[in-house]
Order: C-alpha cells, then sequence, then structure tokens
C-alpha cells in the first residue's frame, strides 16, 4: 500500500486524465529564420542497434531516441492544505493547517547540443527546481526558459554541452496507421519504450472545453510521467511531444495525445527568443448556425466581432457566414480555429462570406491575441459556444 500511495503522490503535478494538447502548424515561411536557432548534435543509434537492425525497425527507432529524451523530477512550490489526512484518505477537520511540497516525474526531449529541452508547460509550471537526469545518468539542475499553457508547451535549459540531440521529423507527414515509438519515464520507473500506431490525426480537437488545431493519438502506451517524452517514427525522428491521456482509470487505455513536432518546434524556437509564442488573433465568435437561420451549404455563424479587431476592420458582420479562409472551406466551425493558427500575426487571410444570400470575399489582417483574451478556450479566437460568446 505504501508503494501505492507514494506513485500516486508523485504525479501530484505531472499528468491529469484528458489533460490539453495543441495543434501542429508548420513552421511560417520567413519568420522562422529570424528566430535562434539552437546548435544540433543529432543522436545517433548505438552501434549495436545498428548491427541488428536498420532504420524502419523499432529496434533502430529506440537507439536512435532514447539517448535524446531526458527523465525529469520536479519540486512544486509549496501548497498550505488545511486539514490533516486520517485513515483511508479521510480529512481530520480541525487540524493545524499544513505546507505540502508537491514533487513529480516527466520526461523530456533534448533539442540543442547545448542543453535545451522541450517539455510541457503543465510539467515545468509552478515549480520550485527541476532536476534533469540525462540518458548515460548525468543529473543537472535545470532553469525554465519560457513556458507557453496555450499549447501546452516549455522549453528548459541545463548548462551542458555537446549533447544528443534529438532528430525532429516532419508531423505533416504523419500518416494513420503508421507505427510510432513513445519514449518517456512512465511512472517514474526510467526511460521506457513502447510501440503502437497513430489512431488518429484530429483536426480540429476539443480537450475541456479548448479547441486545438490538431493533434496525434496514438495507442502506444502512454502514462502518468510520460508528459513531454517523445514520439518518433521507425526512422527515430520525432514526430510528436507526449502531453495527454484519455483514461477511465489514470493509466493508459490505448488513448494518448502528442503535440505534432512541427508547431512544438515553432514554439520553442520563439521561447527561446522571447520567452513567449505569438499567437494570431481575427476576432470573431462564431458557431454552429441557429435551425432557423438561412445558410449556405456550408459555414459558421458569426455571432460577434470584436471592436477594433481585424475582423471588424475587413467589414465582417454578426450574422455572417464565415464560408472560407484562403479558399479552405469551412466545413465545421472549429475549422476556423485551424486555419488561422497556420499564420502568424501581420499575415493577411481571405475570409469568403455569406451575408443575406450573397457571397462576398472581404481581406483581413491578423493581430496579435491581445493579453486580455490569452486565457480564452480557443487558441486564436474568443470562444464558440451554442449561445455566442
Amino acid at each position: 500500500m505504501s508503494r501505492l500511495i507514494s506513485y500516486v503522490l508523485v504525479f501530484i503535478i505531472g499528468f491529469g486524465v484528458c489533460a490539453g494538447i495543441y495543434y501542429a502548424a508548420p513552421p511560417h515561411a520567413g519568420t522562422n529564420a529570424a528566430l535562434r536557432t539552437p546548435a544540433v548534435a543529432e543522436a545517433s543509434p548505438t552501434s549495436s542497434a545498428t548491427k541488428t537492425a536498420g532504420p524502419g525497425s523499432t529496434i533502430f527507432a529506440v537507439a536512435k531516441v532514447e539517448p535524446s529524451v531526458v527523465n525529469i523530477d520536479i519540486t512544486g512550490k509549496p501548497v498550505e492544505q488545511s486539514s490533516t489526512m486520517g485513515p483511508f484518505g479521510m480529512p481530520f477537520f480541525g487540524g493545524q493547517p499544513q505546507e505540502i511540497v508537491p514533487k513529480g516525474t516527466a520526461s523530456g526531449v533534448i533539442i540543442s547540443s547545448d542543453g535545451y529541452i522541450l517539455t510541457n508547460n503543465h510539467v515545468a509550471a509552478q515549480t520550485s527546481s527541476i532536476q534533469v537526469t540525462l540518458h548515460d545518468g548525468r543529473r543537472f539542475p535545470a532553469r525554465v526558459v519560457g513556458l507557453d499553457p496555450r499549447s501546452d508547451l516549455a522549453v528548459i535549459k541545463i548548462n551542458a554541452k555537446n549533447l544528443p540531440a534529438a532528430s525532429i521529423g516532419n508531423s505533416a507527414n504523419v500518416m494513420v496507421g503508421q507505427w510510432t515509438i513513445a519514449v518517456g519515464n512512465p511512472l517514474g520507473i526510467g526511460t521506457t519504450a513502447t510501440a503502437g500506431i497513430v489512431s488518429a490525426v484530429r483536426s480540429p480537437f476539443d480537450i475541456k472545453g479548448k479547441i486545438f488545431p490538431e493533434i496525434i493519438q496514438t495507442d502506444a502506451a502512454i502514462n502518468p510521467g510520460n508528459s513531454g517524452g517523445a514520439l518518433a517514427d521507425l526512422n527515430g525522428n520525432i514526430i510528436g511531444i507526449n502531453s495527454a491521456i484519455a483514461s477511465t482509470n489514470g493509466g493508459n487505455i490505448g488513448i494518448g495525445f502528442a503535440i505534432p513536432i512541427n508547431m512544438a518546434m515553432d514554439h520553442a524556437k520563439q521561447l527561446i527568443q522571447s520567452k513567449t509564442v505569438s499567437y494570431p488573433w481575427l476576432g470573431v465568435a462564431y458557431m454552429a448556425a441557429l435551425p432557423n437561420h438561412p445558410l449556405p451549404a456550408q459555414g459558421a455563424l458569426v455571432s460577434q466581432v470584436m471592436a477594433n479587431s481585424p475582423a471588424a476592420s475587413a467589414g465582417i458582420q454578426r450574422d455572417d457566414i464565415i464560408t472560407s479562409i484562403n479558399d479552405h472551406p469551412i466545413d465545421e466551425p472549429e475549422k476556423i480555429n485551424y486555419l488561422i493558427m497556420q499564420h502568424r500575426p501581420g499575415d493577411t487571410v481571405t475570409i469568403g462570406l455569406w451575408r443575406n444570400g450573397k457571397t462576398l470575399s472581404v481581406k483581413a489582417r491578423l493581430s496579435q491575441l491581445p493579453a486580455n483574451l490569452e486565457n480564452a478556450q480557443g487558441p486564436s479566437e474568443m470562444a464558440p459556444s451554442p449561445g455566442g460568446p
């Protein structure tokens, strides 16, 4: 029983059932060049693995990925508990308040030879100390470089050189049914590899009311502690950062989610450069059209246009139907977020509208998401809801 209790306590910070994840937008052309690109020393398979198996095998992939995956031990910021706990987890009310220091274990992926590590925001946020253990057993303290709660991504840094950086793949090429390897630190037991297939590439995807433009679903076993670890293809290239599970019991039931690596690396570069991630904003709230509302074949009903927003400047009006963005059809309302998230603030998009039985086309120059909307449900827009915002 004591071992079971210790396992439960280990994951107070690390991983929640059906926790969040985000999207996979390819790096935006012409922008990443201005961002700091860390030096890379790519990890290589061990000689024994190379002799027994080549690219395209699980043995090769694990041997290539494992050196770039780290174990993370976290000490959280102290929290005060107002009652003491008695037998069977029942509280003794009236006891003296006591300070609880949460601890947890998780995973991370080395993305540069000079010590930058990509992990989850829910791993690195609200911590008082972070310790990183490399695959070769060396242990280093880490500092937080940048956090992005909206995409559940974080970058941390250790003071080390010549590290085996991961080989980065292209999540735009991920296909349902392809084999994947998940490498991480499940349940704090140490580096572990599991295999499975890509079960789905969901675009967009709703987790706890937040709309993520894209997510990779896999049946490779992912458990608490895998947060921030690698999802790789059989050539050992990282295609995602493991971030969440859907579960009825708090553990793996074959439904895990990973943040696509294209978006993760794009955000990591921004966090390294400026400690923050820049999100585009159109400035509309939208929903599925009401039953009595005249509709074209497809689209999303604009329920509100924010003042001084790009949408307002472009002439978009309440009760317009958004039918397309850059000629991509809006076959479901959440597609708006997905398409907007392919861009950066300052980009101009062409928006197809249906208004009073007529088709229109307007251009909107996207702006930076305002600070007062950073906690909105959607990653780029005011939150869509059946009754409006």
